[in-house]
Parts: C-alpha cells; structure tokens; sequence
C-alpha cells in the first residue's frame, strides 16, 4: 500500500444523515456486511432523495461518543438539512479536514487501523502538522469518491479524511 497525496479542505458546517452502527454491527472485525445491505436495499438512493446534498460520494464515518465506537454510514449534507424517516443526523462544526488518497492491490490492504494510521501519518508529515495525535482527532472517515475508488489496473483507491482540532493548523 502507498498514499497518492494529501491535502487539506475548509469543510463548513454540515449535516452527515445516514444510519449510526457500533462494535456490535461488526462482522468480522469491519462493517462490509452493513456496506452490502445499503446497496442491496438501495439505502443510498433513498438519502439522496433529501436534496441539499453537499457531496454525493458515500462515507463510513467514525468518532468516539463517551468512549463508545461508533461507524455511521451516511453521506454529508448541507447543514441542517433533515433526514428523511429511517435515517439519522449528526450536525458537524466547521473545520478543515485532511485527506490522505491511499493505494493498494487488494481491499483488505487499503481498509483497518493499520491503513487509517499510515495515512494520518502521512498527512501529518507531508502537511508538516507538528504535536497532531490521532487520539485528537474528533471524527475521522473513508471517503469513497465515485471517480477513484472503482479498482483500476488491479489497484485500489481510497480517501481517508480526519477532521482537524482548530488548533492543530
């Protein structure tokens, strides 16, 4: 596995509606099951239906809520748009998120905590954030961004993003 880039966005006020999943929905130590039924049931088309769509490309987002894991697949969404019956919110303050654009030659290598830590690594030394922990961070996602993420010549493409503290930059 490689990082492509990183960078780092100004991302304003949002809203992430989608459904809210913990420890327990796991299978198998990741959330693939989750990601399969959301296609089969066509959970995607049914949140785009909310309009005020601020990104179509799908999230798995995460945070710690009282030191209790969370992993909410959903999409994000000018602030205070309102879900739709079914779905869930989480209203996000502005803030600027670094991305790192990962490479692999097979899925399992571009997802987990060992992909997630090469990339905070990599923004962090590549965007020359000094004292940055991961434990600092609030809330952290895979960015699956339609146009890469499809495998191309066996490779794999996947955006993690780690929204920064105000006072890291």
């Amino acid at each position: 596995m490689k990082i492509l880039s990183t960078e780092i966005k100004n991302f304003p006020k949002l809203s992430l509606i989608g459904r809210r999943y913990t420890e327990n929905d796991e299978q198998g130590d990741n959330f693939g099951n989750l990601w399969g039924k959301w296609q089969d049931g066509k959970q995607f088309l049914k949140l785009a239906d909310s309009a005020k769509l601020f990104d179509d490309s799908p999230i798995g987002f995460m945070r710690y809520n009282n030191q209790s894991f969370e992993y909410w697949i959903v999409k994000f969404f000018y602030y205070q748009t309102q879900p739709k019956q079914g779905f869930n919110k989480i209203e996000i303050p502005e803030s600027k998120v670094g991305f790192a654009t990962l490479q692999g030659s097979n899925m399992r290598e571009i997802y987990g905590g060992k992909a997630m830590d090469k990339s905070f690594a990599e923004l962090v030394t590549q965007q020359k954030i000094s004292g940055l922990k991961f434990a600092n961070i609030p809330y952290f996602f895979e960015y699956y961004d339609l146009s890469k993420f499809q495998p191309q010549n066996g490779q794999y493409i996947l955006d993690y993003g780690f929204y920064l503290p105000k006072n890291s930059i």
